[in-house]
């Protein structure tokens, strides 16, 4: 009976050192998922950053855009402005060249009624 004993005891023993090897590496692999969890939670909260970066980064592109759009139709507006004026103002030159020329040839054809040989 002895032998039977010591040959459970054995089996028992074989059986804790399987335990204690198991429970070694279930603490190692807990280890290992606790460290892929703290990994996990700091890509997570970079992740959050970065979203909360490109959100406000959307945000300011849009309000530089819409500054750049009210910025070009004011342009376009002055621009049409000044187009417009300089139309004015051509056409005032064009008369004034015309009105020129007509005291011009005047005047010369008033000389020339005073001298006696009208042109």
């Amino acid at each position: 009976q002895i032998e039977t004993y010591q040959a459970q005891l054995d089996e028992m023993q074989a059986k804790c050192e399987q335990f204690d090897s198991v429970s070694a590496d279930l603490g190692k692999s807990q280890g290992d998922m606790a460290s892929l969890q703290l990994q996990y939670e700091s890509l997570d909260a970079d992740l959050g950053k970065s979203k909360s970066e490109l959100d406000d980064l959307q945000k300011r592109y849009d309000e530089l855009d819409g500054k750049s759009d009210r910025i070009n139709n004011k342009n376009e507006k002055e621009l049409q402005d000044v187009r417009v004026q300089l139309g004015k103002v051509t056409k005032e030159s064009e008369s004034n060249k015309k009105d020129s020329k007509r005291s011009k040839d005047q005047l010369l054809d008033v000389k020339g009624h005073a001298s006696g040989n009208p042109v």
